[in-house]
């Protein structure tokens, strides 16, 4: 939680998106989906990752798949304020309304 907001110095945000996306596999998974939500959430106040989307859109799903769904969308809806349209497909397919 302390180094989220700072991972941007040193050009380290790539492994820090990659050591949360295998953070996935770790313990029980409502849980982890909510220390990640938690994690990715801190980091966006000072920093939007856009690099190595893969895992980005990883995360985003298991957020979405493990019950975090308000900190998906809350991701989601700050990519989307910020420019970056990558996860729309992901927050649409998760948010479709039930008739």
């Amino acid at each position: 939680m302390l180094s989220a907001p700072y991972v941007h110095e040193d050009f380290n945000s790539a492994f820090f998106m990659e050591y949360l996306n295998e953070m996935k596999a770790k313990g029980e998974k409502n849980e982890t989906a909510k220390y990640i939500g938690d994690i990715y959430l801190k980091m966006l106040d000072k920093f939007t990752p856009d690099f190595d989307q893969e895992h980005i859109l990883a995360i985003v799903q298991f957020l979405y798949d493990a019950g975090a769904v308000d900190s998906a969308n809350r991701i989601c809806n700050i990519y989307g304020s910020r420019g970056y349209e990558f996860l729309r497909g992901i927050y649409e397919r998760a948010n479709k309304r039930k008739v």
